[in-house]
C-alpha cells in the first residue's frame, strides 16, 4: 500500500492561498479532528505500553508509534496555526483570536494527552501483609 503524498508545510502555506475562506475553516476543522484523533491514538499505545502483558517487542512498537504520532501532531498543529495565519492575512481573523485559538488547542491537547501528564502512582496490595504498596 503506497502512502498518498503529503504537502511540505511551505507547499501548504503556499496551496492556502487560493482557497476560499469557507474552505479554510472547513480545513482547519479537518486538523482539529485529525489532531484530537491522534492524541486519542496516542492515549490508546500509551495504556497498551504500560500494559503488564505488554511484551518488550509490542512496547518498542509502541513507543515509536508514539514518537511518530507526535512528530505528525507537530505538523498538523503547524497547519492551523497557517490556515490562522492566512485568515489574519486577509483580516478575517484577528491576532489575539489566532493566539487565544491556538493555545485553546495546545491546552486541549495537553489535558487530554496521557504522555504529558503526571501518572498517580499505582496502589498494590500486599497480600501477605495485608499492606498497601507504591
Amino acid at each position: 500500500m503506497s502512502e498518498p503524498p503529503t504537502l511540505t508545510l511551505e507547499q501548504f502555506r503556499k496551496a492556502i492561498k487560493d482557497v476560499s475562506q469557507f474552505e479554510l475553516e472547513s480545513k482547519k476543522e479537518q486538523q482539529r479532528h485529525f489532531i484530537l484523533k491522534l492524541v486519542e491514538t496516542n492515549n490508546e499505545l500509551f495504556d497498551e505500553l504500560n500494559a503488564e502483558a505488554t511484551s518488550p517487542e509490542d512496547g518498542k512498537l509502541y513507543a515509536e508509534t508514539i514518537e511518530e504520532n507526535k512528530m505528525s501532531l507537530l505538523e498538523q498543529i503547524s497547519r492551523v496555526e497557517s490556515i490562522n495565519s492566512e485568515l489574519v492575512e486577509r483580516g478575517l481573523m484577528s491576532s489575539e483570536d489566532k493566539s487565544k485559538e491556538e493555545q485553546k488547542l495546545l491546552d486541549e491537547i495537553n489535558n487530554t494527552d496521557k504522555s504529558t501528564q503526571k501518572a498517580e502512582p499505582k496502589i498494590v496490595e500486599d497480600e501477605k501483609e495485608g499492606g498497601i504498596m507504591l
